[in-house]
Parts: structure tokens; sequence; C-alpha cells
């Protein structure tokens, strides 16, 4: 089996094949939404393209935040149960998944995951906190 060793670097620069998840991501909701498009990376007023990396984990804790509230209203006041697994990443902590399970309105089961939380004590009853 043969294993291709080129380097994919991220670059900026506008000819670049690679920007970079965050700049992918945004380019993306620019291609979906035209009212957005009108005021993403090269359509920003002046040099504010707002990449910093503040700017970057609060556009991505207001999207998270917006899928979470997406997953609640789905579920609405059916009965739901959560599935939780744990395990220690390669900078080991400890990271919880949590995903919810439901029947939908339409009598299908539905899974969404909903959140990784990083725990400090692997015992049931700290997981359930």
């Amino acid at each position: 089996m043969a294993f291709n060793s080129r380097v994919c670097i991220q670059s900026e620069s506008p000819d670049s094949l690679n920007w970079g998840n965050f700049i992918e991501l945004i380019k993306s909701w620019g291609d979906c939404n035209e009212e957005m498009k009108k005021v993403v990376l090269k359509n920003v007023p002046r040099n504010a393209k707002y990449t910093s990396p503040k700017v970057q984990k609060e556009i991505l804790n207001i999207s998270a935040n917006k899928v979470s509230n997406m997953i609640r209203k789905e579920i609405g006041n059916v009965k739901y149960c959560i599935l939780v697994d744990e395990a220690l990443d390669g900078g080991n902590k400890e990271q919880m998944a949590i995903v919810l399970r439901f029947v939908d309105g339409e009598g299908y089961v539905r899974e969404r995951f909903f959140d990784i939380v990083e725990v400090v004590d692997t015992k049931a009853l700290a997981l359930k906190s």
C-alpha cells in the first residue's frame, strides 16, 4: 500500500486550495446564503475579515448554540434518552460525547450529537452530574 507524502499547507491567499476549516466554513455559508455572501471574506468592509482566533471562537460558539437550540426544539416535549461515551483523547484529556436519541412525530428513531464535555472523573456519578 502506497501513501501520499504530500504536505497539505493551509494558506489564506486567494489562490490557495486549502484555506483552513474556519475560512472554508465561512465560504460555504456565503455560498448557501446570498445575504451572508455580501458580508464575508473579500466582501467585508475595508480590512475587517473577522477571522482572528477570538472572533472565530465567538462565531463557532454562536453556531453551536443555534444548533443546540434547534435540537432542543426538534425534541420538544417527547421522551428521549441520553447516550454517553467517554474516551481519553490524544492530549490525555477524558472527554465525554453526548448523543440524544428520541422518536420523532412520524415514528422514526432519531439521534442527534449534542456535545463533547471534558470530564475529570469517569465514575458513573461524576458522568451523570
